[in-house]
């Protein structure tokens, strides 16, 4: 289970995903509260000690699953997101338990939004990348600096 520490969730992100960076790692209101801090920190090592005892199976029951889905909500965007990607690499039915996590439209709303926005950037600031709008103007340059047929 990666820390979930603010620090380290923030170096996680800046290292995957700089562009999002400033706008994922900000306080959370679980930081706000040692109490709810040190639950967090619980939960994280009780995740790494479950994660080889069929966790994935046991989240995906609906308590829990209901459970997992308030946690999520709770610890703010960076820390959700670095949570989902544990998850999806680390559980061997970690997709599975994802997909179960967005299946409820209702309860699950905000996380599938949150999800869908995530890509929705990612795929724009690809296709919109320095190297690739530099690629689109020099291929303009070449075709206007050719002799168009008559």
């Amino acid at each position: 289970m990666p820390s979930l520490s603010l620090p380290d969730v923030t170096a996680w992100v800046r290292a995957v995903e700089p562009s999002e960076a400033d706008r994922l790692c900000r306080p959370a209101a679980v930081d706000a509260d040692p109490e709810s801090l040190a639950l967090l920190q619980e939960f994280g090592l009780a995740l790494d000690t479950a994660a080889g005892e069929h966790l994935d199976t046991a989240f995906e029951a609906v308590p829990s699953l209901a459970l997992l889905r308030k946690a999520l909500e709770q610890i703010g965007p960076a820390r959700r997101v670095r949570l989902i990607d544990w998850i999806a690499v680390s559980l061997p039915r970690g997709e599975a338990l994802i997909a179960a996590l967005l299946g409820d439209e209702q309860d699950s709303g905000f996380l599938r939004a949150e999800m869908v926005a995530l890509h929705r950037r990612a795929v724009l600031a690809r296709i919109f990348g320095a190297d690739r709008v530099k690629q689109l103007l020099e291929a303009c340059r070449s075709a206007n600096s050719e002799e168009i047929p008559a």
